[in-house]
């Protein structure tokens, strides 16, 4: 019987590597889906006005626009927790914008019907009808005239002219919008309001043609300033010749107010044989406002740099206002036979700094120190180059600028994504070189179980 060549069979433990790596690529890739789609979402938090819960909350909404809700400064995520617990229902509340809801046990609070009414033509919204509302909710009204006909107001429980109302249920309620035809040959003038306030006139007011008509807006809520018309007047007067039917909106704003900053006072002074930018005197200028000094030498006179309140030899400097601040340009005769002139682009230091004077024919040897965060570029003026320690010969006034440039900072994650990214790939190249390899010794005879075949055959 003839003899076969085995081949090496080491298929179990490769298949065993193989699943190793496999199991590492899947696990890692699994982390990275897992921890950047739901790791590292940052939550936005209502801080301080729970008007603006509706965009900041997003999903966690807590707080609808308007609605004055106890706890507005805690995060979402505390409200979230605890709410349910002591105040029953207080999300959904808070979204209808019931907040005198809150705290109220379910079946607590009585249901109170609103009874909407139409006399002429016209129509509101919600149209009319009876509808059934929780104690203390609230709900807001319309109403819009048909072709020729004219809102009037609304009467019954509630009693306003404004088109636009609303009504908070305290009991039953009836009201009605009441309709008038528009007498023939005059316009119809529809005044609205955004925000909020009040007009004169307001509603909807007819007019003889041609008639010259004034709408005055009117601050009347506290917190609230008029800003502008829209519509049929524009600016902030209204005049209308009524020629035909007008509308016009008389916007409101809201009325923020800036904490007032304090003022501080920079005396700038110089001492003889040059100038400054601004000029010596006394400024005024507001908390942490920035303000940048410049000093320039006359002939024969070089700068010695600033004294008082800020010490520096730089030419050109930047002062913070934190208080009131005396800052004075020093300047001296020269004495030597050149002027050296170093002046900083960026955030950094050079040495020598400012000005600085040297005999005729002196090697001076310059050096640019970038402070954390910058690095140095390059010189330019009467050396050009990128070292950051030059030697230049002064046989003459010698002008430099130094020009730092700051660092480009990569994003950093914070949730290990590119360690876990960095042993995927890892795991992926481990698993092909191990199929690489396996797939390869499979076809290769055993070279050991060759030897011994022809040994074999030899001694036959």
């Amino acid at each position: 019987m003839k003899d076969s060549i085995p081949k090496k069979r080491s298929q179990g433990a490769l298949e065993y590597l193989i699943i190793i790596s496999a199991v590492m690529v899947i696990v890692s890739l699994t982390v990275i889906f897992v921890t950047g789609a739901f790791g590292t979402r940052e939550k936005e938090f209502l801080t301080n006005d729970c008007k603006s819960a509706a965009a900041e909350c997003e999903s966690e909404l807590l707080v609808a626009p308007g609605a004055e809700c106890p706890y507005c400064e805690e995060p979402c995520g505390e409200l979230e927790e605890r709410w349910p617990e002591e105040f029953p229902n207080a999300v959904q509340h808070c979204k209808e914008g019931n907040p005198e809801k809150i705290g109220a046990e379910p079946g607590e609070l009585e249901d109170y019907t609103l009874t909407i009414e139409v006399e002429g033509q016209g129509t509101t919204s919600p149209v009319e009808g009876t509808y059934t509302r929780e104690q203390g909710s609230s709900v807001t009204l319309s109403a819009e005239s048909d072709e020729g006909w004219i809102f009037g107001g609304w009467t019954g429980d509630l009693e306003t002219e404004e088109r636009e109302t609303t009504v908070v249920m305290t009991g039953d309620k009836t009201v009605t919008a009441e309709f008038q035809e528009q007498p023939p040959g005059e316009h119809k003038l529809s005044v609205d309001i955004e925000g909020e306030g009040s007009t004169n006139p307001t509603g909807e007011t007819t007019y003889q043609e041609g008639e010259e008509v004034t709408v005055e807006a009117i601050e009347d809520v506290a917190g609230w300033e008029f800003s502008e018309w829209t519509g049929d007047c524009t600016g902030t007067t209204c005049i209308l010749t009524m020629d035909s039917d007008k509308s016009v909106t008389a916007n409101f704003e809201e009325d923020v107010d800036e904490p007032d900053l304090e003022e501080y006072t920079l005396t700038i002074e110089a001492d003889e044989g040059g100038t400054t930018d601004p000029t010596e005197g006394t400024y005024t200028y507001e908390e942490e406002e920035f303000v940048t000094l410049s000093a320039e030498s006359d002939e024969g006179w070089i700068f010695g740099g600033w004294t008082g309140d800020l010490e520096s030899g730089d030419r050109e400097i930047t002062v913070t206002m934190r208080d009131d601040y005396t800052i004075r340009a020093r300047f001296r005769e020269e004495e030597g036979d050149h002027t050296l002139s170093i002046d900083i682009e960026g955030e950094g230091s050079t040495y020598p700094e400012g000005e600085t004077e040297y005999e005729e024919g002196e090697e001076v040897m310059i050096t640019a120190t970038p402070d954390e965060g910058w690095y140095f570029e390059e010189w330019t003026g009467d050396y050009e180059g990128t070292s950051d320690a030059i030697s230049i010969t002064m046989d003459s006034d010698k002008d430099l600028t130094a020009h730092f440039t700051e660092e480009e900072i990569e994003p950093v994650t914070d949730n290990g994504t590119n360690l876990i990214l960095y042993l995927a790939i890892l795991g992926i190249a481990a698993a092909l070189v191990v199929i690489y390899f396996w797939r390869k010794k499979q076809g290769k005879p055993d070279q050991k179980a060759i030897t011994n075949l022809f040994k074999k055959n030899k001694q036959k």
